[in-house]
């Protein structure tokens, strides 16, 4: 009774925050993918529970599937999920990150996507994955992570702006210590 008590209150929070407006950062779901991806949709098949795409690889930014010209078949959500299909352009480039589906090892399913430009790629390849990327707002507070100061990036309203997407946490220091470099302003 406990243990469903519990998932029933797990899955209520991944409802109420799966489709939020939340604030969050590029940097946490790409290094959070197994593989990353640049591609171009070759085709698309969409159903009530999974869209499939797909993908001539162009080229490997994190893990190595196909190489360029190689084609991947790559999963998203389908119709019927509560934040609805994931859906690629034909013929269109994007960023791609991608996790392996748990019930099968071989299906790669999307959990991030892009639209391709090079400045995304430019500030994709300032992600450093040992870094963590923490967002404390006052309407978005976080409990303690127990990640250490010195391997994390805290986001209060300070950091938060129209250059924040571009911004990214690195280690460039000599102290070796996780810092926030703001992106280039465009505002």
């Amino acid at each position: 009774m406990q243990i469903s008590n519990v998932l029933l209150v797990l899955s209520y929070v991944k409802f109420v925050f799966g489709c939020g407006s939340y604030v969050s950062h590029d940097q946490t779901p790409f290094c959070n993918a197994v593989y990353a991806v640049v591609g171009t949709v070759q085709s698309s098949w969409e159903s009530d529970f999974e869209s499939s795409f797909r993908i001539q690889v162009a080229t490997n930014i994190k893990g190595a599937v196909p190489s360029r010209g190689g084609i991947i078949t790559v999963s998203g959500t389908g119709r019927m999920h509560s934040c609805g299909p994931t859906r690629l352009t034909r013929n269109k480039a994007y960023v791609l990150y991608l996790s392996v589906d748990d019930d099968s090892p071989y299906k790669l399913r999307i959990i991030e996507k892009e639209e391709y430009s090079f400045s995304t790629l430019q500030r994709i390849w300032n992600y450093d994955c040992s870094c963590k990327i923490e967002i404390n707002l006052p309407q978005q507070s976080v409990p303690n992570s127990g990640i250490l100061a010195r391997d994390k990036c805290v986001i209060t309203e300070r950091e938060l702006g129209c250059t924040f997407q571009n911004g990214y946490c690195t280690r460039r220091n000599s102290r070796n210590v996780c810092q926030w470099v703001p992106g280039v302003s465009n505002c």
